[in-house]
């Protein structure tokens, strides 16, 4: 009689433990083509929304997104007389297609130039300019948080 109320108990802790995950992951995700809930604007979920400059760049002439938050504990940035070399990191609110499309049209008024894009599991853009070259990669932060993470790293060129 014990043994058959251990195995009834045992049997729905499985179930909640198989049947949780499920709930929650269907709950959470949305079908592509699926509409955003935009307070009633009815935008498709491929809306891009232009981002803006921050008002205080932390180098003169690499823009970053407004909203996006420097993380001084991951990055290093180094100047030595004209030269400026470094790794930044900022977190952010956007997504990846945004920040694309950011990054191509903004860093051209920067006189950079955009030389390749590779888009895996993290999108990377390289980009140079006469005496310097950049790498900016952006990658989804993962979890609940949606926020996204972009990393710059920038250099003199070799000459």
């Amino acid at each position: 009689m014990i043994d058959s109320l251990k195995n009834k108990s045992n049997w729905k802790k499985r179930a909640v433990f198989f049947a949780l995950p499920i709930l929650v992951f269907s709950t959470a995700c949305q079908l592509p083509g699926s509409k955003i809930d935009d307070g009633g604007l009815d935008l498709p979920v491929d809306y891009v929304e232009e981002l803006q400059v921050a008002p205080e760049l932390r180098i003169r002439d690499l823009p970053i997104p407004a909203g996006y938050v420097y993380r001084a504990k991951e990055s290093m940035i180094l100047e030595y007389g004209s030269v400026q070399a470094g790794i930044i990191k900022y977190e952010g609110p956007d997504d990846v297609g945004s920040l694309i499309e950011f990054f191509r049209k903004e860093m051209p008024k920067y006189e950079w130039n955009m030389d390749n894009m590779i888009e895996m599991e993290d999108t990377t853009m390289i980009f140079n300019k006469s005496t310097r070259t950049c790498k900016i990669s952006i990658r989804p932060s993962g979890g609940l948080s949606k926020k996204t993470i972009v990393s710059v790293y920038y250099a003199p060129k070799e000459t």
